[in-house]
């Protein structure tokens, strides 16, 4: 017995769950931005870890009008809510949209799988000072190339 009772404490160290990250720590939103034909394309894909899922329906992106698309969500037979639609993969909204947008705001509500839910989070998101310079770069281009005629092909 004496022999026994090490390995069950240390079993039972390994099995006792730690105190859960906060929600800011395990979902963490990654956010893009390029200039497009017809304006801009923002993607925000938000990364965690195995264990952890999302709430499709509790997730939403604002910041600029546009077309917007996600990664399909699976379905999950929640005990608390039912029925419900979810990520259990890293997630990517993406708005196709025409005028300029450099902040967002992400919300969010997931949990850790058998666990802890986290209350609803909500992240504001800049896009990337570089990517801004890049986008108003192609733009002025655009704007410079469409507002010059083509030179006098004909012949004299």
């Amino acid at each position: 017995m004496k022999r026994l009772l090490p390995i069950l404490l240390a079993f039972c160290a390994a099995t006792t769950h730690a105190d859960p990250l906060p929600a800011e720590e395990v979902f963490k939103p990654e956010i893009h931005q390029s200039a497009t034909a017809d304006g801009y394309r923002t993607e925000v894909t938000i990364r965690f870890p195995d264990g952890y899922y999302l709430y499709a329906d509790k997730t939403s992106l604002s910041g600029a009008d546009g077309e917007q698309s996600r990664t399909p969500p699976e379905e999950k037979d929640d005990p608390y809510l039912g029925p419900t639609q979810v990520w259990h993969h890293a997630p990517t909204i993406t708005v196709t949209h025409h005028d300029r947008a450099e902040t967002f705001t992400l919300k969010t509500q997931g949990c850790e799988e058998n666990v802890i839910c986290y209350p609803p989070t909500s992240w504001t998101l800049q896009v990337p000072p570089a990517e801004v310079a890049a986008n108003e770069a192609v733009m002025a281009q655009r704007a410079t190339a469409a507002n010059v005629e083509p030179a006098d092909t004909a012949p004299a």
